[in-house]
């Protein structure tokens, strides 16, 4: 499971309009 809390410390650093584009193209 560590590339769930990899994720999660991206989305923690990324700004929510990047968050928004990577889960649009998800």
């Amino acid at each position: 499971m560590e590339w769930l809390l990899t994720t999660i410390e991206k989305l923690s650093e990324t700004d929510s309009t990047s968050i928004r584009r990577w889960y649009t193209n998800a």
